[in-house]
């Protein structure tokens, strides 16, 4: 059996150059390493692409900065995914709360809130928002969301639908691109069902349902 070399090389005048297995080994472990991380930017990158929502013409429902400033209170109903550890997991009744708008520097202060199911105390904190263009959108149609104003970091939300006034429904890409839909305070009930199609149509048949009408105590005081 003849040991793997790498070729000739005139410098050596014809002697054969032996490359030690060990050093062939972490060569291979090095271009899967790198092969792995292309294939992910290349899939994230597809996902991206491949979203039916995705079209520039269809702006007129994903205006993000017109999502962002709408005044009040809107719950998380539900999302195509089991588990967000962002909220919490034994968290319900998640709510984002519009607080104030920064025309200037075009950045929101919001609210957001929920609810434990263990023993029913409510937790908040201060999120600050903003919006960016996708590739071919001439409006906003991402928002981007921090518990910091300086923007060093954020998850963004593209939006997928909105009614403004009735349900937004959001993209999650590090979820894998799964959807969440929110519903207006006050309105928990009446969400049309345009919006529940959008979301089978472009989400997929799953659902986990976050909204509890039994923890939701100020929205109890809108339902007869």
């Amino acid at each position: 059996m003849q040991p793997p070399w790498s070729g000739f090389d005139p410098a050596t005048c014809g002697i054969p150059v032996f490359t030690p297995l060990t050093n062939m080994k972490a060569t291979i472990s090095i271009d899967l390493k790198s092969f792995g991380i292309l294939l992910l930017a290349v899939t994230f990158a597809l996902a991206e692409t491949e979203l039916l929502e995705r079209q520039p013409r269809l702006s007129k429902y994903q205006d993000a900065w017109k999502a962002l400033t709408v005044p009040g209170r809107y719950y998380l109903y539900m999302r195509s995914y089991k588990d967000e550890p962002f909220y919490g997991e034994d968290r319900k009744c998640v709510y984002n709360e519009l607080i104030s708008v920064n025309e200037e520097e075009k950045y929101t202060v919001n609210t957001m809130g929920s609810i434990s199911v263990k023993d029913g105390t409510e937790k908040t904190q201060t999120i600050y928002a903003w919006t960016s263009t996708s590739e071919g959108y001439t409006e906003p149609n991402v928002i981007h969301a921090s518990d910091s104003k300086d923007k060093g970091f954020s998850l963004e939300f593209p939006i997928a639908f909105s009614e403004y006034e009735n349900c937004d429904i959001l993209r999650v890409p590090h979820r894998n691109n799964a959807c969440e839909l929110w519903a207006k305070e006050g309105r928990i009930h009446e969400i049309k069902s345009l919006c529940f199609y959008v979301f089978h149509l472009l989400c997929g048949p799953e659902k986990y349902f976050v909204y509890n009408r039994d923890l939701c105590r100020s929205e109890k005081r809108h339902c007869p």
